[in-house]
């Protein structure tokens, strides 16, 4: 459980930085300056996602997964 939430905080974490690394980007009065912010910002938003993803799979290796409905059965 304290993995996943520190996966959770690191995923959080990572799209924080993401969004604070675009919004600089915005800024930027050079292009070179910019392309390589907005780089940076899509390299922690994929960072996120992988983290993010991992803690999924993590939290659902510990759960029971729920069982499909009847209507689902055939």
């Amino acid at each position: 459980m304290t993995k996943d939430l520190s996966l959770i905080a690191l995923a959080a974490w990572l799209h924080r930085q993401s969004e604070q690394a675009r919004s600089s980007a915005e800024m930027e009065a050079d292009e070179y300056g910019m392309r390589a912010t907005l780089e940076t910002a899509a390299r922690f938003a994929q960072a996120s996602r992988v983290v993010k993803e991992a803690a999924d799979r993590e939290r659902g290796g510990q759960t029971q997964k729920p069982k499909p409905s009847a209507a689902n059965e055939a």
